[in-house]
């Protein structure tokens, strides 16, 4: 549960780099484990207490190899050894390759993603579509996630793209009680095929949400901001990264995301709230120590 003392600090995520996003888009995308850290420390020094990790290869190919994942890790760790992990659990086609970097490498928190839905990527100059597939997340795929990630130990990030995702997980937790409560939930919006930020669309998943729940918000290109400013007014927590969006609020691209962390930093502390380190972190979100 959230202490007192921990109820005014909002904890920032920094995503590095997500499945799809390219240094032919920003040059400062990390691919090789050396880059990952210099990021890792960059992003903790600007105020992250997590970073969210989708792993590359060196030519910048996604990859669930678990090996490729622990030199990231080591990587991050003996440059910034402060820094909580947080492993994707949605690359990969099935449970097993989904679970098998984080039953390996036992991150203090890994994703959970809700709902199987169309996931497309659209050029934003010319609206073409890049990329649309089929995302596939079956009932069966989230509880034996949730089963295996309660009995090792490791705090679920729940993604939720749109409000089919957020039933989805409510009636499995109701049901077969496979995550430890309070859950940690993350609303996301602006992926095409999910939800898109408002106002409303955050304030209805919030009324819907288990009220001891902790919560956190990240929104895609355009939506990252405007969501971050309404989670921290609201007093939810907030990510930013690369993964996310390759800009800053003025439209320039982002030297990283350090520099996008640096921005939510100051956010927090314009309207009276403060930064979490990673120790509040630890125990505002019950990880294990």
């Amino acid at each position: 549960m959230v202490t007192n003392s921990n109820s005014n600090k909002t904890i920032i995520t920094a995503a590095l780099v997500g499945a799809t996003t390219l240094k032919e888009q920003n040059p400062a995308v990390p691919y090789t484990p050396e880059e990952y850290a210099k990021e890792a420390l960059k992003c903790y020094e600007a105020g992250a207490s997590i970073v969210h990790i989708h792993a590359r290869t060196d030519e910048g190919l996604i990859t669930q190899n678990p090996k490729r994942y622990e030199e990231i890790i080591q990587a991050i760790k003996e440059k910034c050894p402060e820094i909580l992990i947080n492993i994707t659990g949605g690359t990969g086609a099935t449970e097993k390759e989904r679970l098998s970097p984080i039953k390996l490498l036992l991150p203090e928190i890994c994703s959970i993603d809700t709902q199987t839905m169309n996931w497309v990527n659209i050029n934003p100059k010319t609206k073409k579509v890049m990329y649309e597939g089929e995302y596939v997340n079956t009932f069966h795929m989230m509880i034996r996630m949730g089963r295996v990630t309660k009995r090792l130990g490791i705090r679920p990030e729940i993604e939720v793209f749109s409000e089919n995702g957020l039933y989805n997980i409510l009636y499995i937790q109701k049901t077969y009680k496979v995550f430890v409560e309070p859950i940690h939930i993350q609303y996301v919006f602006g992926v095409v095929g999910g939800a898109p930020f408002s106002i409303q669309n955050l304030a209805h998943y919030r009324a819907i949400s288990p009220p001891d729940s902790t919560w956190c918000v990240c929104g895609i290109a355009k939506d990252q901001f405007k969501a971050n400013a309404c989670a921290v007014i609201e007093g939810g927590h907030i990510r930013v990264g690369l993964e996310d969006n390759i800009r800053m609020p003025d439209r320039s691209l982002a030297k990283g995301s350090f520099e996008q962390v640096e921005w939510a930093s100051k956010l927090i502390k314009m309207v009276g709230r403060q930064v979490a380190t990673p120790d509040d972190t630890k125990q505002i979100l019950n990880l294990r120590r």
